[in-house]
């Protein structure tokens, strides 16, 4: 069972987080650089003459995938759900006025709020 937090406990979780998830966007930007240019090298790649630059960049960004992989289950065991890999964007279960309910906060914000909320307070 996931562990449902206040405001309070996610906000203090959110160093720790932090700096999970500024490693998740920074390795998600590598990925998608290195997947447009390993599409760009595969147009180039033939049967007959394969480019070894198209299957370098796919195992770089596999291995770059496997990375973001264990960033999220980092997350995963404070009970912290990664929803956009671009933007740093989490979730917490969270008791919102004594009721169950979700936390987001999105990197560079101070801190979490109603995962309700996030169309109003989104930066």
């Amino acid at each position: 069972m996931p562990r449902c937090y206040t405001v309070a406990e996610a906000n203090a979780t959110l160093p720790l987080v932090r700096r999970i998830v500024e490693d998740v966007v920074a390795a998600y930007a590598r990925w998608r650089r290195l997947v447009d240019e390993f599409e760009v090298a595969s147009v180039r790649n033939r049967a007959d003459r394969p480019d070894p630059r198209a299957a370098a960049l796919q195992r770089e960004a596999q291995a770059v995938a496997r990375e973001i992989d264990s960033f999220a289950l980092e997350l995963r065991a404070l009970d912290v759900e990664l929803r956009a890999f671009d933007v740093g964007l989490v979730e917490f279960s969270g008791i919102i006025g004594g009721r169950p309910g979700r936390l987001a906060w999105r990197l560079g914000e101070p801190g979490v709020q109603p995962a309700r909320d996030r169309g109003r307070h989104a930066a």
